[in-house]
């Protein structure tokens, strides 16, 4: 999702999303192909609940699809060749 979508979703307001996607090693997830982004978000999904098999986020993710959102058109970003570095900045 967008970053104002994902606000909405969370009831957060967009720059705190902004914030946290931009520090995240998916900053970058429009240059990435639909099946590295299901990868991701699959990842996410498996560390979202914690020790005692509650949901870490309150809960507040259990309506939401774990399942990407094809991108269309414009929304795609060329991949750059950064050796690798999912975050498109160099380290």
């Amino acid at each position: 999702m967008s970053e104002p979508k994902i606000a909405a979703v969370l009831l957060k307001r967009p720059k705190q999303i902004s914030g946290i996607v931009t520090r995240s090693p998916f900053a970058n997830r429009s240059a990435m192909t639909d099946g590295q982004r299901q990868a991701a978000l699959d990842e996410l999904a498996s560390v979202r609940f914690g020790e005692d098999g509650k949901p870490i986020d309150g809960g507040i993710l259990d309506k939401v699809p774990m399942k990407i959102i094809p991108l269309q058109g414009k929304q795609r970003k060329a991949r750059s060749s950064n050796g690798g570095n999912r975050t498109g900045h160099s380290r």
